[in-house]
């Protein structure tokens, strides 16, 4: 007769559950982060693990973003209202920290930068500061953020993290000093 073993099951709510396996970069509080880029005009920085949930509001302004001293809020579907912020998140909302991956991308060429991974018109009369919206990026899923001048959040799943990064670092060739 088969015997049947106990086995004991620790689980931490504290650790993030995804880590990108392309990740070329240090473990930074249990995130595995992408190093900076810095090239002419473009600076990307890995801020995953960043305070970001979602909740649910009929006055969510599709496709604005409102930046506020201590929060930044933007909506890319109906009534759906993203948040990131280190303030209490609501009981009611969806904690996004841990699935979620965030590039900030800024420089004066950030938005050429941007227009060679995406098909959405990121033009200053089509997408000003303040526009948010969700498309695709290297044929991956992203929330794009225009938070300030020449500053932009690409937000992707956690999983596609490394894919993104691999695809941004080969897309700012053009733009690297050369060898």
């Amino acid at each position: 007769m088969p015997t049947s073993t106990l086995r004991e099951y620790v689980f931490v709510a504290d650790t993030p559950i995804a880590r990108s396996p392309l990740s070329t970069g240090s473990s930074v509080d249990g995130w595995n982060r992408h190093e900076p880029l810095t090239t002419s005009g473009i600076n990307i920085t890995d801020v995953s693990g960043i305070t970001m949930w979602r909740d649910w509001s009929d006055d969510a302004p599709m496709g604005r973003v409102s930046v506020e001293q201590d929060h930044t809020e933007f909506s890319t579907s109906p009534r759906e209202l993203t948040v990131i912020s280190d303030r209490s998140m609501p009981e009611d909302a969806v904690d996004l920290t841990h699935v979620r991956a965030t590039l900030r991308t800024s420089g004066p060429n950030a938005r050429q930068l941007l227009m060679r991974l995406t098909p959405l018109d990121l033009t200053a009369d089509m997408f000003p500061v303040g526009s948010a919206a969700r498309t695709i990026a290297a044929d991956i899923t992203t929330e794009i953020v225009h938070d300030a001048a020449d500053t932009y959040l690409l937000i992707t799943s956690r999983s596609f993290a490394g894919s993104l990064w691999q695809a941004i670092d080969f897309a700012v060739e053009e733009w690297r000093p050369p060898s």
